[in-house]
């Protein structure tokens, strides 16, 4: 009969060996599983920082294209403002220098001999023969100067308009 001793240290053996194998399935399984785990993760992530990089790269294409439409907004509005001041800047020097005047052409002259109705002209381009309805040359630059100020009004509020615009797209 063989010996109780080696019978039991056989099977002691035996479940060893069945304990380590037990014990490196499991760690050789829980790090696969943990590799896996980590694998999806990671493509998940992937996955969020390209829809993030993604959204980011539009919203910096929306901002420049903005800014650009600012850019040539400021650019037509400085072209505008300067190309008004010019020219009321002109109007005004040929004003002063007699050049320019404006006229109304429903003016009616001052009668200086104090009748009510002037008498009928007999040369042309003019109602009554008396006057040629100009305006004075203060007037004259005054009126200038005014249309000028309201030229610049008109291009800041189409400058502030297309803001607004370009801000509501």
């Amino acid at each position: 009969m063989p010996n109780p001793y080696v019978i039991l240290a056989v099977v002691l053996m035996w479940i060893a060996s069945l304990a380590g194998v037990g014990y490196w399935q499991n760690e050789v399984g829980r790090t696969s599983e943990l590799a896996k785990w980590e694998e999806q993760k990671n493509a998940e992530i992937d996955a969020a920082n390209q829809a993030l990089y993604d959204t980011e790269e539009k919203y910096r294409a929306a901002e420049k294209q903005h800014a650009d439409m600012l850019a040539t907004v400021s650019t037509t509005y400085e072209g505008r403002i300067k190309d008004e001041q010019a020219k009321t800047a002109k109007l005004i020097a040929a004003a002063n220098a007699g050049t320019y005047r404006l006229r109304d052409p429903n003016a009616t002259p001052i009668n200086t001999i104090g009748h009510n109705v002037p008498e009928a002209a007999t040369g042309t381009g003019r109602c009554d023969g008396t006057g040629d309805g100009g305006l004075s040359t203060i007037t004259t630059r005054n009126l200038l100067s005014l249309t000028g100020r309201c030229n610049y009004v008109s291009a800041k509020l189409s400058a502030c308009q297309a803001i607004v615009k370009a801000d509501r797209q």
